[in-house]
């Protein structure tokens, strides 16, 4: 059964200024977060974690002081460390604490960590980009750590920015290589791109924090060096599924690239390859959870018909857009003048169909104006309960001139 005095011996021997009693506070540690002693100990340090949190009483015999003062041991280690490799065992150990303070069987309380979790980013950002020793231990504190609603969205922007170009350079680095590559490399390949997808799934907030070019560029270069099947490859086009899953519909032009990039690692291995899981991942389709907001996909026929009826030139944008389209567009115009459906011809229909015709096909719109001021009513006694035949046989014969030229 742990006990206060059990708890303040670790931290007394983590604070200390000697390496050596840093260490046997390490090993200690370790033997109390390790088989059944660890329930006891846990408990107890949640049952101070939240006391702290309630602002009850304040205490060093808690998880967010434990967790900042084992930081503080890795970042003296490092320091200490010029000539030879920091001891992993440290790295070991803060993950170790981590997973013990986070699980709910252990500590029965949520959020142990909130009140250090910026420090704590700070520290793995710092340990990251620089030990390499660490950084198996320290991506999956940071997965652990993105998986967590409340957690992730603490992280500033920029820092979850330099988290994604580090994780990238780190795959294409190890994509790139020639020759033989040992198993351990592979595996800290995979590990780096399992990170990376935990980060493109979780981001702090809105995505568009990252530039498309670096994204494009990065998965050009990781489809064009990837040559072998497995795992790897399998997370690596998830990653990308991922990323355009978020981000796509912002990317504009820039989706060409990384199509074209797909396709030729598709040419190369569909036919050779025997891995389902690849595959599956090349064509997978995704279909949006009750929780996703879900776009209303309007026809474009359909709104060139309300524009056109309501005498609105709304659906106007770019007119690259509006190229690819035309013809759909002017067929949905003559749907208009059909005379099966004689209500839908208003003056307002008569005048606009031949102006939304032209400008759909020579990209311009300096008719619009005088369609709209010019009225083939003006002089009719009717009205409009009458169509005149002859501007109605003109629509006619100009609309099917438009389709003939597009």
């Amino acid at each position: 059964m742990a006990t206060s005095r059990d708890v303040r011996e670790i931290i007394s021997k983590l604070s200390s200024d000697k390496s050596k009693t840093r260490d046997e506070g390490i090993r200690l540690l370790n033997n109390w977060l390790e088989g059944e002693s660890s329930i006891s100990f846990c408990r107890l340090l949640a049952k101070n974690t939240a006391g702290l949190v309630l602002l009850k009483f304040l205490t060093d015999e808690s998880w967010p002081f434990l967790v900042t003062l084992l930081t503080k041991c890795i970042a003296l280690e490092i320091s200490a460390s010029k000539k030879r490799h920091p001891k992993l065992l440290l790295a070991k150990t803060l993950r170790l604490t981590i997973q013990c303070a986070e699980d709910p069987k252990l500590s029965g309380i949520q959020l142990p960590l909130g009140s250090v979790i910026k420090v704590l980013f700070n520290h793995i950002w710092d340990v990251a980009k620089d030990v390499s020793a660490f950084h198996l231990e320290y991506s999956g504190i940071l997965r652990h750590l993105l998986s967590v609603n409340e957690y992730r969205h603490q992280m500033r922007s920029r820092m979850y920015c330099s988290f994604l170009l580090l994780y990238m350079n780190k795959v294409v680095s190890a994509v790139s290589k020639k020759g033989p590559v040992l198993s351990s490399s592979k595996e800290e390949a995979f590990r780096c791109s399992l990170t990376l997808h935990v980060l493109l799934e979780n981001p702090p907030g809105d995505f568009q924090i990252i530039s498309g070019q670096s994204c494009c560029r990065f998965y050009r270069d990781v489809l064009i060096h990837k040559r072998d099947e497995g795992k790897y490859s399998r997370k690596l086009m998830e990653c990308i599924n991922t990323y355009l899953l978020k981000d796509g519909p912002n990317l504009g032009d820039l989706a060409t690239d990384i199509h074209l990039s797909v396709q030729e690692f598709l040419f190369r291995f569909w036919l050779t390859t025997h891995d389902r899981g690849l595959k599956q991942s090349c064509k997978e389709t995704r279909k949006a959870t009750q929780q996703e907001k879900r776009l209303k996909m309007v026809d474009a026929c359909d709104r060139i018909k309300d524009g056109v009826m309501s005498g609105s030139w709304l659906w106007q944008g770019d007119l690259r857009d509006v190229y690819h389209l035309r013809k759909n567009l002017l067929r949905a115009s003559l749907d208009l003048v059909n005379l099966k459906v004689p209500n839908s011809l208003n003056e307002q229909t008569i005048l606009l169909i031949p102006a939304v015709s032209y400008s759909l096909t020579a990209g311009c719109c300096h008719l619009l104006p005088f369609y709209k001021e010019k009225s083939i009513f003006a002089d009719a006694r009717v009205g409009k309960a009458m169509v005149n035949s002859a501007t109605l046989s003109h629509s006619f014969d100009f609309l099917l001139l438009c389709l003939l030229f597009t």
